[in-house]
């Protein structure tokens, strides 16, 4: 086990490595009285104000807000001093996120929770090297490891507890609660990226790099990033592709309109992590480039971005982006349809293209037209699809069918759009198919009528369901349609019967625990019959107050018992103490007897009755 000074020099020498360690588990016992009691007594610091850097760091008891030291707050600036002032260095800022305070927000910054690699750990034990925990694992948008590719854990896989980010009894590499080691090498190490988590995997590694990076570059930066370079940068991408809509450019990058409101010097201080890692990720740069480069976003062309939908761009570039497709679709070999075009570029109807572009579009449906296959398709008017015989045949064939096809079933079979090209040839035989299915849709409707009335008398009444099921259709909504009045009453007298039903069976069960011994409580009993305490109240008040009242004179009963009990036991003692020549007071008898369901006043008034009850017999 290292000393406090020991990790303190390892804390320092460290802290030019590419992921810098963290200073939160190099202090064993309860930092801040250590911190107090070493500098109050070390000459180093004599004559500042000791209060000035002691008031303000973590309480001994309080765990829960120990990840500040790693932040960018006031508690990580006096931490870094009071371990430079002990180790006489000057650089520890730099394991800690004190060089972008400025720029980032400490609030959003520090994760809640304690997480870890577990590869990393292993690696570190297995390599013999001094066990120590990454200043990465502490920012809350770092979700995975960049080196193993694995997600973080705050979960203990022993106890299957969350350790504490720091305690008196913290080591790193070791739970708090179980002092199990927590490295180890999970089963997902091997295995592909897109395989783990195709969706955010790569984004989780992207931000675990970025963030690597800035702690990288910190100690080597010549001038810190500023707040205005991501904004100047953003504020030129949306002036150039977005015609200054800050809320275009959100949705174009799949993100809230509220956090646009970072960008605004007079409404955010701070911007969010998370929001530029996700302008990054999808412009194709990197987070330093950003916080750095005022022209970060110079390359960065929305048009050549397959990634976003084109209907997230603003007005200008969605009709260039349109007009750019369209151009090269009039030289495209075979030659595309409207159709297909409107449906490339995300639209349902070629409407909106001939709106916009009539010419070019004009030009699109010639060469569809002039192509082999749009000739085939255009060439259907130029001549008749069937000749009169198979009509006439088709047409025949329907009448004598039992349950003949409507007209314009027959006319979709030989190939018509409508049954306009049936009515004017063979207007008689259309008319008589018409006809003939009409009597069968009446004769068919009256059947359904029949049934419906049927089930209004019928007992118990039958769901509108069982009805619809019966007559061949899927769902109610044809009966509904045809006969809404009928539907509603089936459906009504329905409902009244299941729900007498269900009130029944409720009231059975109650009356079968009215009887049980010992008499249950309240909630068991909702939790059996399956209602909540407002549907018991309604329905049945009284059985809910009989149970409740029932119930609680058990309790009393059973209170009372077991008082007696107690009384008993005191006596018992009170006796063996006379009898042994002591004087039984309070103090003794609980002594004797520490646990006990009287109240003070009670096992004193039976201690006085114990001792007259003697005197008497005496």
């Amino acid at each position: 086990m290292f000393s406090v000074k020991e990790k303190l020099r390892y804390l320092c020498e460290g802290s030019n490595q590419l992921f810098a360690s963290s200073t939160l588990k190099y202090i064993n016992g309860p930092p801040r009285a250590f911190f107090i009691h070493s500098m109050s007594k070390d000459s180093r610091v004599a004559g500042q104000d000791v209060n000035r850097y002691t008031d303000g760091l973590i309480s001994p008891t309080d765990t829960n807000a120990t990840q500040q030291i790693n932040g960018s707050g006031v508690a990580a600036e006096k931490w870094v001093y009071s371990i430079e002032e002990l180790t006489q260095q000057n650089n520890l800022r730099f394991l800690t996120f004190l060089p972008w305070k400025d720029i980032l927000s400490n609030r959003t910054m520090h994760r809640r929770s304690h997480a870890w690699c577990p590869s990393c750990l292993e690696d570190q034990r297995v390599a013999g090297t001094p066990i120590h925990e990454q200043l990465l694992w502490a920012h809350r948008i770092v979700l995975r490891c960049p080196v193993h590719k694995v997600q973080l854990e705050t979960e203990c896989h022993h106890c299957k507890s969350s350790p504490v980010i720091l305690c008196g009894k913290s080591r790193p590499g070791l739970c708090s609660h179980c002092k199990g080691w927590l490295g180890y090498y999970p089963n997902t190490l091997n295995l592909p990226l897109a395989e783990q988590n195709p969706a955010n995997a790569a984004f989780e590694v992207f931000v675990a790099e970025q963030i690597g990076e800035l702690i990288a570059v910190a100690p080597n930066l010549a001038c810190f990033a500023r707040r205005e370079a991501p904004e100047i940068s953003i504020t030129k991408c949306v002036d150039q592709f977005f015609e200054g809509n800050l809320c275009a450019f959100a949705r174009y990058f799949g993100m809230k309109k509220g956090v646009i409101s970072c960008f605004t010097k007079s409404r955010a201080r701070f911007i969010d992590l998370d929001l530029l890692s996700r302008i990054a990720f999808r412009a194709g740069t990197t987070l330093l480039n950003l916080l750095t480069n005022e022209n970060a976003l110079a390359d960065f062309n929305p048009l050549t971005s397959s990634a976003i939908s084109n209907k997230r761009l603003s007005p200008r570039l969605k009709k260039e982006n349109v007009l750019k497709t369209l151009l090269e679709a009039v030289e495209e070999k075979p030659a595309p349809s409207l159709n297909e075009l409107a449906e490339r570029l995300g639209y349902s109807e070629p409407y909106i293209l001939r709106r916009y572009f009539p010419q070019i579009c004009s030009q699109i449906t010639a060469n569809y037209l002039t192509h082999s296959q749009g000739k085939r398709r255009g060439g259907w008017s130029t001549a008749r699809l069937q000749n009169n015989e198979a009509i006439l045949a088709a047409l025949e064939s329907a009448l004598e069918e039992e349950s003949p096809p409507s007209l314009s079933q027959v006319g979709r079979s030989l190939g018509y759009a409508s049954s306009e090209a049936l009515r004017s040839r063979f207007p008689e035989l259309c008319k008589a198919l018409t006809e003939k299915r009409q009597k069968l849709i009446s004769s068919r409707r009256a059947m359904i009528e029949g049934e419906l009335r049927q089930a209004l008398e019928s007992d118990p009444p039958i769901s509108l369901n069982t009805i619809s099921e019966k007559l061949g259709y899927k769902t109610s909504s044809v009966l509904r349609t045809m006969f809404p009045n009928e539907c509603r009453e089936i459906r009504y007298r329905h409902e009244e019967h299941t729900k007498n039903q269900f009130l029944s069976r409720i009231e059975i069960a109650l009356q079968a625990m009215f009887i049980e011994t010992p008499p249950p409580t309240l909630n068991a009993v909702l939790r059996r019959i399956g209602v909540s305490d407002g549907f018991l109240r309604k329905y049945f008040t009284e059985e809910h107050r009989a149970l409740s009242t029932r119930f609680l004179e058990f309790r009393r009963q059973q209170c009372l018992k077991n008082k007696e009990i107690e009384r008993n036991k005191i006596r018992v003692v009170v006796s063996d103490l006379i009898a042994r020549g002591i004087l039984p007071s309070m103090n003794i008898v609980l002594e004797l007897l520490p646990t006990t369901h009287l109240k003070f006043p009670e096992v004193w008034a039976t201690i006085l009755r114990v001792k007259e009850e003697f005197a008497r017999s005496v």
